[in-house]
């Protein structure tokens, strides 16, 4: 584990260090609190590993221990950064107003090894308990956004993604393309070659979508065997040029399945909102990818075929 250590004099910073260490702690130390404060904002406003820990004195020159406690609370309460404060304070008084700037506990000067190691410890078991609490809610909300099978977003979170994508066409004029595919002879898969390699059809076709996608794209299942796709800034050639690549990236290939491989191909719908009409729902905007697809189940399957707004 990290721990920033925030603390003006010397000997105490130094001795401070050793003890970290020797506990196998690594240790990032700094003399005042505006130089520590540089170094966590520019920390949380990057990619790089922040300090879960920090012990930090109280007074210090420049800013001291309750003021860089505040500035740290005011950044991104995740990762959470569990705050010591160090002091020789002992008053009441001075000891709430530490704990209401936001530190979760402090240490009184001159301060003993084994208190220090003890705190530190429940320190690391908060840590750990808000990690395990935030893994856990991101598990939650990929089941409650994603399709269980495919991994691709499910149908409310892909309708959400629509519905954004709606408001910022109109909102910025620009087209939004959208694409209804379908996986053709689907129950025929099921039928011969049984229910679990229709699964694993439907993954391996969801991951050949997806990964023919622009990053700013999306993608979700709609249901059963069909798929959504939401293409900002699409104009109809371009959206046809999308859907073409989707297409034939599925019909190039075997698709592997437990029970071999065999060839499958899609159709698609494809329909645009233009930036001159006026906003349209979500129906709408289905409905119209909705009737191109069944044109091209129509038209022979395996192609695309574009739907106008209505």
């Amino acid at each position: 584990m990290n721990i920033l250590l925030a603390e003006d004099d010397l000997i105490t910073r130094k001795r401070i260090c050793r003890i970290l260490e020797e506990l196998g702690y690594h240790v990032e130390a700094y003399e005042d609190g505006a130089e520590a404060w540089e170094v966590i904002e520019k920390k949380a406003g990057s990619k790089e590993k922040q300090p879960e820990l920090m012990i930090l004195d109280w007074m210090m020159p420049k800013m001291n221990g309750p003021d860089l406690c505040r500035k740290v609370r005011k950044l991104s309460a995740e990762p959470y950064r569990y705050l010591i404060l160090l002091t020789s304070k002992t008053d009441t008084h001075d000891l709430v107003e530490g704990m209401e700037s936001g530190a979760d506990d402090y240490i009184t000067k001159p301060f003993d090894i084994e208190e220090l190691r003890v705190r530190l410890r429940a320190a690391e078991r908060i840590i750990t308990l808000n990690k395990d609490l935030l893994e856990a809610r991101k598990k939650l909300e990929i089941q409650a956004t994603h399709d269980s099978l495919t991994k691709l977003n499910n149908r409310a979170k892909i309708l959400m993604s629509l519905d954004r994508e709606i408001t910022r066409s109109a909102r910025e004029a620009s087209p939004l393309g959208v694409l209804m595919i379908d996986i053709d002879h689907f129950k025929d898969i099921n039928d011969t070659f049984g229910h679990l390699s229709g699964d694993d059809a439907l993954v391996k076709v969801a991951s050949i979508l997806e990964q023919q996608l622009r990053p700013y794209d999306s993608i979700g299942r709609y249901g059963g065997e069909e798929f959504l796709a939401v293409l900002p800034g699409c104009s109809q050639e371009v959206l046809h040029q999308l859907a073409e690549r989707l297409r034939n990236a599925v019909e190039k290939d075997l698709v592997a399945t437990r029970t071999g491989s065999i060839p499958i191909t899609v159709s698609i719908g494809a329909t645009v909102m233009e930036p001159t009409t006026k906003l349209v729902g979500e129906d709408t905007i289905i409905a119209n990818a909705d009737a191109a697809l069944y044109k091209a189940k129509e038209n022979g399957r395996n192609r695309t075929e574009f739907q106008p707004e209505a």
